[in-house]
Parts: C-alpha cells; sequence; structure tokens
C-alpha cells in the first residue's frame, strides 16, 4: 500500500461593502424640453474593497478539498484522513488600556 500526502491551500476571504447604485429599467419617459429620459431604479449591491487578513474563505476550503478527494478517489487512493493546520502567523498589537505606572 502505498501513501501519499497532499496539501490544499486556503484563501483569505474577501471583504466589501454594500453599495447603493442606480441601474437602468429599460423604460423611458419624456422630459421637460421634449427629449427621452432613462428611468432608473436603486439597488444595493455587494462590493468587494479587499481580503481579509485574519479569516479563510471557509466555502471555498471546502470546495478545493473535495475536489483533491474526488481526484485521489479516482487514482485508486483511499483517504485515511484530513489533518487540520492552524497557523499562528499573525501580526497582533496587544496595548494596556489602564496606566501601568500605578
Amino acid at each position: 500500500m502505498f501513501f501519499r500526502t497532499e496539501y490544499v491551500k486556503s484563501f483569505f476571504r474577501p471583504v466589501g461593502k454594500n453599495v447603493k447604485k442606480k441601474v437602468p429599467t429599460g423604460e423611458k419617459k419624456k422630459g421637460i424640453f421634449g427629449g427621452e429620459k432613462d428611468i432608473t431604479e436603486e439597488v444595493t449591491e455587494w462590493e468587494q474593497t479587499g481580503w481579509s487578513d485574519c479569516e479563510i474563505d471557509g466555502q471555498r476550503l471546502t470546495q478545493d478539498i473535495q475536489k483533491k478527494v474526488n481526484v485521489l478517489c479516482e487514482e485508486g487512493y483511499e483517504i485515511l484522513s484530513i489533518m487540520p493546520i492552524t497557523s499562528g502567523a499573525h501580526y497582533f498589537e496587544w496595548k494596556a488600556f489602564w496606566n501601568q505606572n500605578g
């Protein structure tokens, strides 16, 4: 029996905010001077502004692990275990809220 170790990389989750945008509905109305003007409606959309610096994208990691398991099963391997890896490499600065001199 052969053993094989595989590593599935995790990625940070996207972060963002809700943004209100005006979107044309496809309808038009007559303007004051006889021209046509698009009718718009306001919609709220989520817009990515960057990536988290401390939270992984769990949904993507789950899909990536499932893909790797499927490939290994197709190649004839039997999955014995899936081991989580915890990394403690994160910048953290602690500051006291009280006066340390007394």
